[in-house]
């Protein structure tokens, strides 16, 4: 992390060491510790190179977010296809094409009851998360800590709907107590 630290002083003044997760020159991810009350809280980056800077931020018990593969939204998630003889079998939602660029891979709804599995954050404390694709409500299966990576959330849905077949790139709006995550995307063939 080549002395980086992170400081949040929270809405209660008191002052909480962040723990860091990737530093570059152009960005810190850092994890908001436990504890840190709710409210306008002060962030504060210190580089191991001496430049320094700090930020006004909320602190929300909800916060959804929705991971991200490319620049255009395309999700970040996992394809579960449960074919009629109850096999299973994991998809992507990309493939590499050239120069290794991130390319939408489409989803087949006809290869059976097909669920999306998508990772975000700021989603575990909430009591209700909805998710629609495409304006079909999508039934939500599961939401809460991923149990692997500090952080990450995970939100099960589907089955998702046959009529969703052939409708190209289409938007998945998800929402967590009422409050909206930023609007993804995935591709139907």
């Amino acid at each position: 992390m080549e002395g980086t630290t992170v400081t949040i002083k929270d809405s209660s003044g008191v002052q909480h060491v962040a723990p860091l997760f990737y530093v570059s020159p152009t960005q810190v991810n850092y994890e908001v510790p436990a504890g840190t009350a709710i409210g306008t809280a002060q962030v504060s980056i210190a580089a191991g190179n001496g430049l320094q800077g700090s930020a006004n931020v909320q602190i929300a018990n909800i916060a959804p977010g929705v991971f991200t593969l490319t620049p255009a939204g395309l999700v970040a998630a996992d394809v579960l296809v449960v074919a009629a003889n109850g096999s299973r079998s994991f998809q992507n939602v990309y493939q590499l094409g050239n120069a290794n660029t991130v390319v939408p891979l489409p989803i087949n709804v006809s290869a059976g009851q097909v669920y999306l599995e998508i990772f975000g954050t700021g989603i575990r404390n909430a009591k209700s998360v909805t998710a629609t694709i495409g304006g079909h409500s999508v039934p939500v299966l599961s939401a809460g800590s991923q149990g692997v990576f500090i952080g990450l959330d995970q939100v099960n849905i589907g089955p998702l709907p046959s009529s969703l077949k052939g409708s190209g790139p289409t938007n998945i709006a998800l929402t967590a107590d009422g409050e909206a995550a930023n609007t993804v995307n995935v591709t139907f063939q």
